[in-house]
């Protein structure tokens, strides 16, 4: 997901090619390289490889934007100890009843430096 990323941000900036370098032991990051279809050399030891990056387009574009604004939030949340709606049941972790963090703000225990999100009424 990272290297997805990074290839990514690459693209978008108008990078072409993407050079890695790694020790032929390196099967990780040889595989990473075959994974975006990137070519492979291995000489003395060493193994060069490049991934060929496209231009960018309005969606590659928005798919990062998107990408940094999920980041910004999923920060902004585990900041606050809140891990989404039913994390512990979908890690297998029993929550023995506690409440979630969003309970405790919403009902005020969380501390004073947390406030809960306004209730609104939308109106159609």
């Amino acid at each position: 997901e990272l290297v997805r990323r990074m290839l990514l941000a690459a693209r978008n900036r108008g990078i072409e090619t993407v050079h890695t370098v790694c020790l032929v032991d390196n099967l990780r990051m040889r595989r990473i390289v075959g994974h975006f279809d990137g070519t492979e050399s291995c000489h003395y030891g060493m193994c060069e490889g490049d991934i060929a990056l496209t231009i960018p387009t309005q969606v590659s574009i928005m798919e990062e934007a998107v990408d940094e604004g999920a980041a910004v939030l999923e920060d902004m949340f585990n900041r606050l100890g809140w891990r989404g709606p039913r994390a512990d049941v979908l890690a297998g972790v029993e929550t023995g009843g506690n409440p979630s963090a969003v309970d405790a703000v919403a009902n005020g225990s969380a501390g004073s430096n947390v406030t809960p999100f306004p209730k609104t009424k939308i109106r159609a």
